[in-house]
């Protein structure tokens, strides 16, 4: 009798340990909202959304961190459904009950495998959503619709900034006249 109220004392506690275990996971991941109600990501040139091609990635750092170059990708790269963030859950690699800034990115998937690669090659469409801040475990997350433009070529940047410096120029002659 002593044997069987032992086993199923241990079997008692493996189960709570494992329902406390979930419990905790779940405290500390961040919910995507996804369709019907996600982000609706669009193609700047067309204004349609974006369908087939094109791969996301949430990004985070910590919540006192804005520049997006700082920030990490979180979990692997999720699919993007009618223009959609495909939703899920992720998990900060350091789980804790403090808030975190996100991001998602969406890229061509033939541009790179990374945004951060895609974002490199000329002509190919990108774009990114603004800095959101969650809490693990705290309500479901929906990032603020965004478009993918392409990336401009550095003669494009030159060009702009050219523009700018004559307009510049002009100005301060024609305050001399």
């Amino acid at each position: 009798m002593k044997t069987h109220s032992s086993m199923l004392k241990i079997v008692l506690l493996v189960t709570l340990l494992g329902v406390a275990a979930r419990h905790a996971q779940g405290q500390s991941s961040i919910t995507i909202v996804g369709p019907p109600n996600g982000t609706h990501i669009t193609d700047c040139e067309t204004g349609q959304l974006i369908g087939g091609g094109y791969t996301a990635a949430i990004f985070w750092a910590g919540s006192a961190v804005s520049d997006p170059a700082a920030f990490v990708q979180l979990g692997g790269a999720m699919p993007i459904i009618n223009g959609q963030l495909a939703g899920g859950t992720r998990t900060p690699p350091s789980p804790n009950s403090s808030a975190v800034n996100l991001f998602a990115a969406a890229w061509e998937t033939s541009a790179g495998a990374t945004y951060e690669a895609a974002s490199q090659v000329f002509g190919a469409k990108v774009g990114r959503s603004a800095i959101v801040s969650a809490i693990p475990g705290g309500p479901a997350v929906r990032f603020p619709d965004f478009q993918v433009c392409p990336v401009p070529e550095p003669s494009t940047w030159v060009l702009f900034g050219v523009g700018l410096l004559t307009i510049a120029l002009r100005k301060r002659v024609s305050r001399r006249n």
